[in-house]
């Protein structure tokens, strides 16, 4: 039976793919410097990318819900790392390095979802989401 945050991102994930994915490649060089790492608890993985540690456990939740990542129990304590798509695909020196290729979201993805996704990665606050920079207190997790 699937947990109810992989249902969650079941209903969300094709909006977040063509955002999450080419934002964490063309700001941060994710996946390169998680290859680097190998594998991580979410507090260490979050220290080392200086990232929120909610909205991060929410990417990465995604992250392994898309494939990009396995999680798994090492020490009765759920680690990540890349999956093998990501190795083969993602990698700089892999064989098949498709990941210069995201820069074509540029065009196809508004600048505002990177940065918004980028703002909560950083700050773990949603960005402003309307032309006055007035954020929705209902909308916020709290």
């Amino acid at each position: 039976m699937k947990s109810d945050i992989e249902n969650i991102f079941g209903l969300v994930s094709a909006q977040l793919v063509n955002s999450t994915v080419p934002a964490l490649i063309q700001k941060y060089d994710f996946f390169n410097k998680f290859n680097d790492i190998g594998v991580g608890n979410l507090d260490f993985l979050s220290a080392s990318f200086k990232f929120n540690k909610r909205v991060f456990e929410a990417v990465l939740n995604y992250l392994v819900k898309e494939d990009f990542l396995v999680k798994k129990i090492l020490n009765k304590e759920s680690v990540y790392e890349l999956s093998k798509m990501s190795k083969t695909f993602l990698i700089e020196n892999s064989k098949y390095n498709f990941s210069s290729y995201t820069t074509l979201f540029n065009q196809s993805v508004p600048k505002k979802s990177i940065d918004s996704i980028v703002h909560a990665l950083e700050t773990g606050e949603p960005a402003d989401w309307n032309e006055n920079g007035i954020w929705e207190n209902q909308m916020k997790s709290g």
